[in-house]
């Protein structure tokens, strides 16, 4: 009788004898013991001590490297913003240098009145061909700035008194005028160069561009009706 010799039974020795179906040859499963049979060890779920302990120093390094990670990523970014706006401050400087001596490029930038660009026109006629740092001269400016024809005439003005003989174009001349006639806002300022140089018309509508087109062919609508 399996039940009188006091047997804690587990797995195997369990399902025999609740289904009844214990044969003698299954008694060693179920052998007497002095102390009660331990229950075998199942799979837990629940973490050790030991195991804790290992998650705490994964955890901890993991925690180490993100700070450090996120520390060098910071200090990036901060060194390539000092880098730029050191830049910047540099190409600033360099700037204010060349305008410093390039008084009507400073005063178009300035946004100052035609009034005050019209004398400082006048007096410092010889800086009309001269570029900025960024390559600009004072008829690309003029233009940028969408100045109005007063301003624009005393250029033309200006560099047609620096030449000796006004029988002919001065490059600079050209210059302004093939970039002015393509904007029907100057139309008034190309009529009024075409009537007060009349012996230059001819001129002034074949001259070519940089890619060889002729002035005529490059003109705006209107100024090219005035041409």
């Amino acid at each position: 009788d399996v039940s009188g010799n006091n047997l804690m039974c587990y797995e195997e020795c369990w399902d025999h004898v609740n289904g009844k179906s214990l044969k003698s040859g299954d008694l060693s499963i179920c052998a007497p013991t002095s102390y009660p049979t331990s229950q075998p060890s199942s799979p837990t779920f629940f973490p050790t001590f030991s195991n804790l302990d290992i998650h705490k120093d994964n955890n901890k390094y993991t925690y180490i490297v993100c700070i450090v990670a996120i520390g060098l990523i910071f200090i990036f970014i901060y060194l390539m913003y000092r880098n730029l706006n050191t830049k910047e401050r540099k190409l600033l400087k360099l700037r204010r240098n060349a305008l410093d001596k390039l008084p009507i490029h400073r005063f178009i930038i300035q946004k100052r009145s035609s009034e005050d660009l019209i004398k400082v026109i006048k007096f410092s006629n010889s800086t009309l061909a001269n570029e900025d740092y960024d390559g600009n001269n004072v008829i690309d400016l003029a233009i940028m700035h969408r100045l109005n024809n007063d301003v624009i005439k005393e250029i033309f003005i200006q560099l047609i008194s620096m030449q000796y003989d006004i029988s002919y174009l001065s490059n600079d001349f050209k210059y302004a005028w093939l970039k002015v006639i393509q904007h029907d806002l100057y139309v008034e300022t190309v009529r009024q160069i075409l009537l007060q140089y009349y012996s230059l018309s001819k001129e002034l509508s074949d001259c070519l561009d940089e890619n060889g087109r002729a002035a005529v062919n490059i003109a705006s609508p209107l100024c090219r009706q005035a041409i």
